[in-house]
């Protein structure tokens, strides 16, 4: 058996409406949301910093 067919083979025993995918691709779409938050604020924060030393 090759690693192709093994592939198919452990994804077939996933049932067709099965939300594991879903959930991880929500999953992911949080941890970039929180790093994008996570941008802004320290960009928003560079921002203040840059302001005041060329003020």
């Amino acid at each position: 058996m090759t690693s192709a067919d093994q592939l198919i083979r452990v994804v077939s025993l996933f049932p067709k409406n099965d939300n594991t995918h879903s959930m991880a691709l929500e999953n992911d779409l949080d941890i970039i949301s929180e790093a994008v938050e996570h941008s802004l604020h320290v960009l928003k924060h560079n921002k203040r910093v840059f302001a005041q030393l060329t003020g």
